[in-house]
């Protein structure tokens, strides 16, 4: 079972991370588990926190548009530095010229069914990238070296 999830993507002076928002109980904003990811420290800091409703729920009103969300198109309202869903959802945010955050995965009731992110992908965290497969190709073929260099030796003082 997918749980009810917020992922925005969050720039803010060309530094990238992500937020999501884990609901633990439905919709209630009393307790929901937020993960930062950074991909570029390749971090994934969690903490269990309360939200006010002004963080991700706004009431304006404004010029009717659509929001695109994974091949969705959401009717929403459009204002100066916010766009945001028919039910109040903030869809996108301008926080400056250079910081803006926007919603780019959800399963949420009237915004979208997505499946949960995968954290690691979003951190940037790999288990065996290209620097340490060859760092670890590097060693065996040291250790194979040396044991035949070592049997060799062995062998050729037998002789001798």
């Amino acid at each position: 079972m997918t749980p009810i999830f917020l992922e925005y993507k969050v720039i803010d002076h060309n530094i990238t991370y992500y937020i999501i928002y884990v609901f633990i109980y439905n919709l209630s904003l009393k307790l929901v588990t937020m993960y930062t990811i950074n991909p570029s420290s390749h971090t994934i800091l969690n903490y269990n926190v309360s939200l006010e409703p002004e963080q991700i729920f706004s009431n304006i009103s404004g010029n009717i548009t659509y929001y695109t969300l994974n091949r969705h198109k959401i009717l929403a309202y459009n204002s100066r530095n916010l766009i945001v869903a028919k039910n109040g959802l903030i869809l996108k945010e301008k926080i400056n010229n250079d910081s803006f955050s926007c919603l780019v995965n959800a399963n949420f009731p009237g915004i979208a069914n997505d499946s949960f992110p995968n954290l690691y992908k979003l951190a940037d965290i790999h288990i065996f990238n290209k620097k340490l497969k060859f760092i670890i190709t590097g060693v065996i073929f040291t250790f194979v070296t040396s044991i035949l260099l070592g049997k060799m030796v062995r062998k050729y003082d037998k002789i001798n």
